[in-house]
Parts: structure tokens; sequence; C-alpha cells
């Protein structure tokens, strides 16, 4: 091991731009874009321990207990996050606000996720069989029903 780790000294000490061009290739690269799903958003760092906490005790209470729990997360990216757990987990539990807010964003999406769905389904098509065209189908079906109504 010893031998190679000097191996690769020799090659970066034979090379002196390369640690410069590596340095400029980093320093260079453009930033990623700012996810705005909250979902999305979960993957952009750790969460400090309070609001480990605080997200065990969201996952350890009940359905009572949940109804009215409003734990004051120091992360932004969390309250999103309970909120859209309580409406696929406990939909009867959201105030009339809170169900406005997952509708608005079950609507945008849905939205934004059904043309590449849709252009998947239609690329599939030509070559399915009778049983996978009933699917295709199906699959189209099911997306009408879960799209929430233009007049909501």
């Amino acid at each position: 091991m010893l031998a190679t780790v000097q191996k690769h000294q020799d090659i970066l000490l034979s090379h002196p731009d390369f640690a410069e061009r590596l340095r400029s290739i980093f320093e260079n690269r453009p930033e990623f874009k700012k996810m705005t799903d909250p979902e999305a958003q979960l993957y952009d760092g750790f969460l400090d321990n309070s609001d480990r906490v605080r997200v065990e005790a969201v996952r350890n209470a009940g359905e009572r207990e949940l109804a009215d729990f409003h734990p004051d997360f120091q992360d932004e990216r969390l309250s999103p996050l309970l909120l859209h757990y309580k409406a696929r987990s406990f939909p009867n539990l959201l105030s009339e606000d809170e169900l406005r807010q997952w509708e608005e964003w079950r609507t945008e999406h849905l939205q934004a996720q059904m043309p590449q769905f849709m252009k998947s389904l239609q690329r599939l098509a030509p070559s399915a069989t009778d049983e996978q065209q009933f699917i295709l189908q199906e699959l189209q079906l099911w997306l009408e029903s879960v799209l929430p109504s233009v007049d909501s």
C-alpha cells in the first residue's frame, strides 16, 4: 500500500499544475439549483440534534397527539414535512389552512410531474402487449383521478 501511495505522490509531483487545475475546477463549479420542494430539500443537509429529538417525537406521536402537535423545529425544512406527514398519514387531522396548503403543494407537484409521466406512458404504449396496454391505461386513469380539479 505504501508503494501505491508513493507512486501516486510521484505522479502528482511530476504534474505541478494538476493541483491548480483541480482547485480551479472546484472554485468555478456552478451552484446547485436551490430546491423548493420540501421533500427534496431534506437532502440539502443534516438535522441538528434538537430537531432529531423533535422528529422522533413526531414519529412516536399518536393520531390524537399529532392533531395539535406543533414542535418548534430549528430547521425550516421540517415544518412543511410535518404537514406532508400528517396529510398522508392522518388527513382528517388537517386544519382548513393545512388542507389548503397541502392541496396547493400536491397540485403543483402532480402538475409538474404529469408531462414526463404522460411521455413515459406514450413511449411505452407502441411496444406494449395487450395486458401492458391495459396497465398503461389504468395508470393514465389513476393520474386523472388523483389530479385535483381545476376549479378547486
